[in-house]
């Protein structure tokens, strides 16, 4: 960015502030040559072309500061909207923790009672399981017996 640096008389007797620029050298072989065919200084040149160009400049500073200033009003809304949304949905969730919590609690509850038929080791069972200990199936013609 170019930096201001003394100030200095102009023909009117007014003192305007300089500012140094550093410019490519191809943009400076330009505004030279042009200087040279025009008779004039570059510096008055490019003070000439700056003078000209302020109005349209100052009409592109203005809507950058307002696009700015529109940026800053949308983020700004987007914050007030995420915390509309959190208060909203603060209540929800802590009554959501709060049900999971209990739900949580009666499984626990329910995972280390006894189911209701069970018995301790060792302990006979009131109706015993169907067994088929002695019962043989009819003999297989098709089978060889080993006697």
């Amino acid at each position: 960015m170019p930096r201001m640096t003394q100030t200095r008389a102009s023909a009117t007797g007014e003192t305007s502030p300089r500012v140094g620029v550093s410019l490519p050298r191809d943009v400076y072989a330009l505004y030279k040559a042009f200087a040279k065919v025009a008779g004039r200084s570059m510096s008055s040149m490019l003070a000439e072309l700056a003078v000209t160009a302020a109005p349209g400049l100052e009409k592109v500073l203005r809507v950058a500061i307002a696009a700015k200033e529109a940026e800053q009003a949308r983020k700004q809304g987007l914050q007030q909207a995420a915390a509309a949304a959190d208060e909203q949905l603060s209540p929800l969730l802590q009554e959501a923790q709060r049900t999971l919590g209990i739900a949580l609690e009666n499984l626990e509850q329910i995972a280390t009672q006894r189911p209701a038929g069970a018995q301790r080791a060792g302990a006979r069972r009131r109706d015993p399981r169907p067994s088929n200990t002695g019962v043989r199936s009819p003999p297989n013609p098709g089978k060889k017996r080993r006697r």
